[in-house]
């Protein structure tokens, strides 16, 4: 082979590749001019991260099942040995994400993490014109969201913004915490292949198909058929702390909102655009009854997980 036919084989090869990266990608970081390069970065990410489409494979590998099967992330497996080397290698994502799907799992996409202290800089993204986005609390913490006293403050704790998804704005970093970058491969994201949280999910592990604008209180609500329940009563106990009476109120007004979802779907609904709405309307409302029938110190917890 000559030099030049090589040259046009290795182009052929990252066109193909880039090929099955989403357009949104390229599209949603830099400009026309980084557009290859990041074709051909999402392209080296996809090629590695197919090696653990089995979660067999990531386990042979080294990585480990961390916190909960979230309904906006699914489950985030990471490799401790590679998250904490201090060096990014687009080959070597630290974390793998997964959707759990009957008897096995679904591989969703990768996440890259930067372990940052006081003092010490973050290296650059991986991906040209991505930012990180950070973690310093516990998962029940950040997986409930911003505290309300921290909505629309210009100084939040761990850049979330103020819908409580998390946000990718930097602050000078007071405390220990993980800086991480979500690409989300092989599951359309709405909100964009870069971005953290990605409310298809929801709609995904029901075989359902995703609206063009995912409302995250209509997905919340959906997620309560897939485990939901567990997950939000389970963060919204342990955070405040919660006797089982109170839980118990947390529970059946959670299964009540759970059975309203289920007719939704029966009548074919939940994915019109009268239905999202009406899905969003059924968690504002299980939320609401529940702060209504919980003692007044548990409002702000209630206020926090409800989103």
């Amino acid at each position: 082979m000559t030099r030049v036919s090589g040259i046009r084989a290795g182009v052929v090869c990252v066109v193909a590749l880039a090929a099955a990266v989403p357009a949104q990608a390229v599209q949603q970081v830099g400009d026309a001019r980084d557009s290859v390069e990041v074709a051909h970065m999402l392209a080296t990410i996809r090629v590695a991260a197919e090696r653990y489409a089995d979660v067999n494979a990531a386990i042979a590998a080294g990585y480990r099942l961390v916190g909960e099967d979230m309904p906006n992330m699914g489950e985030h497996w990471i490799n401790p040995r590679i998250a904490m080397r201090g060096e990014l290698d687009p080959a070597l994502p630290a974390a793998l994400t997964y959707l759990p799907d009957g008897d096995g799992r679904m591989l969703t996409g990768v996440a890259f993490i930067a372990p940052q202290m006081p003092g010490r800089a973050l290296p650059p993204p991986p991906i040209r014109g991505a930012s990180w986005h950070f973690h310093a609390e516990t998962i029940d913490e950040e997986a409930a969201g911003d505290a309300p006293a921290e909505r629309g403050a210009d100084d939040r704790h761990d850049g979330r913004n103020s819908n409580g998804n998390h946000g990718d704005r930097e602050r000078e970093v007071l405390d220990p915490r993980m800086a991480m970058l979500h690409v989300w491969l092989f599951v359309d994201n709405p909100d964009g292949l870069l971005s953290p949280d990605n409310w298809s999910l929801p709609y995904v592990r029901l075989g359902l198909p995703v609206p063009e604008s995912v409302r995250p209180d209509a997905a919340r609500a959906l997620s309560l058929v897939s485990g939901g329940v567990d997950y939000y009563a389970g963060i919204a106990g342990r955070l405040s702390r919660m006797d089982a009476a109170e839980q118990a109120v947390v529970r059946l007004h959670l299964e009540t909102c759970r059975l309203e979802v289920d007719m939704l779907l029966a009548d074919g609904d939940a994915t019109t655009l009268t239905g999202v709405g009406r899905l969003a309307e059924l968690w504002r409302a299980a939320w609401a009854g529940i702060a209504r029938d919980l003692d007044a110190r548990h409002q702000a917890t209630v206020i926090r997980v409800a989103g």
